[in-house]
């Protein structure tokens, strides 16, 4: 069985129809602030997804071919590190990766699989809090060749092996599809500020065969907003299944 933890009351009620169709693993959608969340009530879920959104994270673990093996999911909101956000950082409200690592220090999932805006910073104190309880974390930035936008994409292994000698989240040269593509290249990236007038480009959504109207209101593209590509996840999730076998 599966969890969806998901706050946002539009995507919740997305989750649960998209549950009842069947195009979703089945489980439980939980409304609750993250904050709410107790290690207990997540025991006897194989999935765990925390910001759960509209499921990219579980339709990229079937994609993948991920299986039934126990897996957590978690997108931590990018709006304190987006260049389109506030910008506030690790001082803002909606800086909810403390509480995630709370959850993950009482439970101890086996593997954990996670996004977020390319920010140096940020990955930086996720790795140090991880590999602190001895997961073996990997990073890559890769794109939404669509939408342009330049993801960081995060693994985390309890145990895993280690390069010997090297901080595993952020130095760069890491042997294999793990590590940055480079720390200058990621700096860049996050410091590439736009332009005066520029916008960032979006897709076009069009009514959809799976009952999506044409008018889709503030929710939904909110909840589009806020969504990883599958398709993208999927690749690093396979990534990461090479790299274990």
């Amino acid at each position: 069985m599966t969890l969806y933890n998901e706050i946002d009351p539009f995507a919740a009620t997305w989750l649960e129809r998209l549950i009842e169709a069947g195009h979703i693993s089945p489980g439980t959608v939980d409304r609750r602030s993250i904050k709410d969340v107790q290690c207990k009530d997540l025991e006897g879920f194989n999935r765990v997804h925390l910001f759960g959104g509209i499921a990219g994270w579980d339709y990229a673990l079937e994609l993948a071919g991920w299986g039934s093996d126990a897996v957590w999911t978690g997108s931590a909101p990018c709006q304190p590190f987006s260049l389109a956000g506030g910008r506030r950082g690790f001082y803002d409200p909606r800086h909810l990766w403390p509480q995630m690592l709370r959850l993950v220090k009482e439970c101890r999932p086996p593997v954990i699989f996670g996004e977020q805006v390319p920010n140096l910073e940020w990955w930086d104190e996720v790795a140090d809090d991880l590999e602190a309880l001895d997961y073996t974390c990997r990073a890559e930035v890769r794109t939404a060749v669509v939408q342009r936008r330049r993801r960081l994409f995060w693994s985390a292994h309890l145990g895993g092996a280690r390069v010997e000698g090297q901080k595993q989240g952020v130095h760069p040269g890491i042997a294999g599809p793990w590590g940055w593509r480079g720390e200058a290249d990621l700096q860049a990236i996050a410091r590439s500020p736009m332009e005066p007038g520029d916008r960032w480009p979006q897709p076009i959504v069009r009514r959809l065969d799976d009952g999506v109207p044409t008018s889709l209101g503030k929710g939904a593209l909110r909840c589009f907003g806020n969504a990883i590509v599958p398709q993208v996840a999927a690749e690093f999730i396979r990534s990461f299944m090479e790299v274990q076998q």
